[in-house]
């Protein structure tokens, strides 16, 4: 049960400091006198990311699977709209990656927990 829980929690702040992250930045750049839309795409992806984290907290294997393939289609579209590597390369490092290990990491803890169970 200790492997479960830690395996929740790191998922759980993985992925709540990434959504933290995206607010201030949206925030940020209201504040800094950008367009409203632009500010308002970061942050909804952070209100998107707090609902994916509190959905994931209560149905780990769902909520992970969720989030683990919602990191890997946002690195792919990424990476098919920027037209070099080093374009795509902030939003993959501070949103896909983050999004894939905690979905991982909530699989984890699913597996984990029936494990334990059988």
């Amino acid at each position: 049960m200790r492997k479960t829980n830690a395996f929740l929690i790191a998922a759980a702040v993985i992925l709540g400091l990434t959504a933290i992250y995206w607010l201030i930045q949206g925030f940020g750049l209201i504040f800094s006198g950008v367009s409203i839309r632009t500010a308002s795409f970061y942050i909804i992806v952070s209100i998107i990311m707090i609902g994916l984290l509190l959905f994931s907290r209560r149905r780990a294997l769902l909520g992970g699977i969720i989030v683990s393939t919602l990191g890997i289609l946002l690195a792919v579209y990424f990476l098919m709209v920027k037209f070099t590597i080093f374009d795509a390369f902030p939003f993959l490092i501070l949103m896909c990656v983050p999004m894939a290990i905690s979905g991982l990491l909530f699989i984890e803890a699913d597996w984990s927990k029936r494990k334990k169970s059988t």
